[in-house]
């Protein structure tokens, strides 16, 4: 469970990935196919638990650090401690968007990111098993072994999709990790269930700050609610979407863990891994998960050479979050479309085809716009990149008259209609008609993975798939998405 602080600030996507340059394109080792992993369906007499076994390869070195576990990197004066649930959903929305960043500063993702091309966004990390197969192991009901950065926890937990966990892989759930076992869930969803925060965040002093909700069971078809048969009765109970805040009893034996709106794109957690998988599998986005540890006398975390060979015992599939978080890149969903407007026509100086289209961060509510003078019958349109707050020149031109599309990142949310249309403008180098003159956003020079990701994620928006793109960075991330650049 690796859920984030939730009292001083949320980071926005851009601000989390923006160390994210691109490296140097590296040899990548072949990828070893990794077995099917925990059938948690499967009645086969012939298999113990329903596994299947494989041999995967030992992990690279630089997973094998030992680093401890959930030790706080910047510690901070706190007010009174105590058990103090928040009171209303709104406050649990509050909390949540008040909290402070766990990105790239405490080293969560950019190490494993960093030794990987930027022009690669789908071959898993040497060694480990492809996000794509591991959801189709979640949809057909199955666990898989999630593995976080050796920057951060250095641990492995055993993920499955709430709705469709039996009772065996409950069981073995409970066997082979710490027992606590967890759902991450999103915030709206614990919201209708009247699950507040297990503590105040600014009273959370756990390592991690694991949004923590109040413990449940489910009230109907159990007893003491601490069996693994009756764990996953709850489990399943939290992951339908039918279930109602009074179908469960407080406390129980199930820790439901508030995820980030943003998921591992927001912050690279356990919680939110969880919730991401189960989303993009096609189930319930509620995300079964409990820390793998050794079986020994002392019952320590399992690092990654322990997770491997646990992996290899037990037919397991195992997966990166850093490599979660590429294939979100790469599939999204990153934006909510507002849709297309015709009040840039004229100020754009393009002719009656420009129109404007606005976006807006699925996480973090930021706003990105499209201005479009292209149509599908005009072949590669030139590309030109701006973002408000980063120094640099621009990325792309466009010539007057000629086909072209421009992505405006970070535009300020205040601006809207005729001044949108004036910061457009600006931007492109031309004067608004009629409108106040604009700050312009300055250009791109080096972007990074986030900000071609929301380029890329945007032209395939508006239906363009092949553009003229000068740099040759730039055009390489953007070839990770699928889209065609030429020089």
């Amino acid at each position: 469970p690796h859920s984030p602080p939730h009292d001083s600030f949320v980071p926005s996507w851009h601000a989390l990935v923006l160390a994210w340059s691109p490296a140097p394109a590296v040899p990548m080792a072949a990828v070893v196919p990794c077995r099917r992993p925990l059938a948690v369906a499967s009645s086969s007499p012939s298999t113990a638990h329903g596994l299947r076994g494989a041999t995967l390869p030992p992990c690279r070195p630089s997973h094998c650090a030992s680093t401890p576990s959930r030790q706080r990197a910047h510690p901070r004066p706190r007010p009174c401690s105590g058990f103090r649930a928040t009171s209303s959903p709104e406050a649990e929305a509050a909390a949540v968007t008040a909290a402070p960043p766990e990105g790239l500063a405490s080293g969560a993702v950019g190490a494993s990111l960093a030794a990987l091309p930027a022009s690669d966004l789908e071959t898993p990390t040497p060694g480990f098993a492809s996000i794509a197969a591991a959801l189709a192991a979640i949809a057909a009901g199955e666990l898989v072994l999630v593995l976080d950065s050796e920057d951060r926890e250095n641990e492995g937990d055993l993920i499955g999709a709430a709705d469709r966990i039996t009772t065996r892989a409950t069981a073995f759930l409970v066997r082979h990790t710490s027992g606590v076992v967890c759902v991450g869930m999103r915030g709206a969803d614990l919201d209708r269930l009247r699950l507040p925060l297990m503590v105040h965040s600014a009273e959370n002093e756990e390592g991690l700050y694991t949004a923590f909700t109040v413990t449940v069971d489910a009230r109907h078809g159990i007893t003491t609610g601490i069996s693994a048969e009756e764990r996953g009765i709850t489990l399943r109970a939290l992951g339908n979407p039918a279930t109602r805040a009074q179908d469960l009893r407080r406390p129980g034996h199930i820790f439901p863990l508030r995820a980030r709106p943003g998921g591992v794109l927001q912050r690279p957690g356990h919680t939110e891994a969880g919730v991401d998988l189960t989303l993009l599998a096609g189930c319930f986005p509620a995300g079964a998960l409990a820390e793998v540890v050794n079986d020994d006398e002392d019952g320590t975390m399992a690092r990654a050479p322990q997770l491997a060979e646990f992996a290899a015992r037990h037919g397991l599939l195992r997966i990166t979050i850093a490599d979660l978080v590429r294939y979100r890149l790469r599939h999204g969903p990153l934006l909510a479309d507002g849709g297309a407007g015709e009040a840039a026509q004229v100020a754009l100086g393009w002719g009656p085809r420009a129109a404007v289209r606005v976006f807006t961060s699925l996480a973090d509510g930021s706003q990105h716009v499209l201005v479009c003078a292209a149509e599908p019958g005009d072949g590669a349109p030139a590309l030109a990149l701006r973002r408000g707050d980063v120094a640099g020149g621009a990325a792309g031109a466009l010539a007057p008259g000629a086909p072209g599309v421009a992505v405006l990142l970070d535009v300020p949310r205040q601006l809207s209609g005729r001044r949108l249309e004036a910061y457009a403008a600006a931007a492109l180098g031309r004067a608004a008609p009629g409108v106040g003159a604009a700050a312009a956003p300055v250009g791109v020079a080096a972007p990074n993975l986030m900000q071609a990701a929301l380029t890329a994620h945007m032209l395939r928006a508006a239906g363009i798939h092949s553009v003229r793109v000068a740099e040759e960075g730039l055009a390489a991330m953007l070839r990770a998405h699928g889209l065609d650049c030429r020089g």
